[in-house]
């Protein structure tokens, strides 16, 4: 410890703890030497909104702009203005078309890219509008693209040529699903989009 019994304050940014070795606190210590190596830096939110104000805002060519921060699982990009959290293809959407007719109105790609923030691509759309769009961009997550999916289309095709030949029961015991699930199909609440 110095003189004067003042010990310096870790180096790790918005850290004020005391420094125990290293320019690092007890817990910023224990944490390096677990990793051996210091954690990357998280981009700064101002390094993000600068980004959006000076790169995408202004953007206007026709082709995608990949958003490079923070995206969700979905890959929809996200930032923090003033504190405040934004879904970055609503944000972009709102300033490139105004606000949205009704708050069931979805920020639509027409590119079907998740992670693109370019304002051309973006436009207000119900729910099913922009479902439309995505059964044609090939992203929807219907049938064998469903990561729950247990059934193929060629096997929901033969349980609805089943019909009225065996039971739903029996049919659920053949394809290994639960009746429930049979009566799903044949009744397309279901594969509905699949033509028998």
């Amino acid at each position: 410890m110095p003189r004067g019994g003042i010990r310096p304050i870790c180096s790790v940014e918005n850290c004020d703890k005391p420094n125990k070795a290293r320019g690092l606190c007890p817990m910023h210590y224990e944490r390096e030497r677990k990793l051996h190596m210091r954690l990357p830096e998280l981009p700064k939110a101002s390094e993000q909104v600068e980004f959006l104000y000076s790169v995408v805002l202004p953007f206007e060519q026709d082709a995608c702009l990949i958003w490079p921060y923070g995206k969700d699982s979905n890959g929809y990009g996200s930032v923090y203005i003033d504190g405040k959290f934004y879904y970055l293809h609503r944000f972009v959407c709102e300033i490139a078309n105004g606000k949205p007719p009704s708050a069931k109105h979805h920020a639509a790609h027409r590119c079907g890219n998740p992670s693109c923030c370019a304002r051309k691509h973006l436009s207000w759309k119900t729910a099913s509008k922009n479902a439309m769009d995505k059964v044609l961009h090939g992203t929807h997550s219907r049938g064998n693209k469903n990561k729950q999916c247990r059934l193929s289309e060629h096997q929901v095709r033969d349980i609805r040529s089943l019909r009225g030949k065996l039971s739903e029961e029996r049919i659920a015991v053949n394809f290994g699903v639960s009746r429930g699930t049979i009566a799903c199909i044949m009744q397309r609440r279901t594969w509905a989009w699949l033509d028998p």
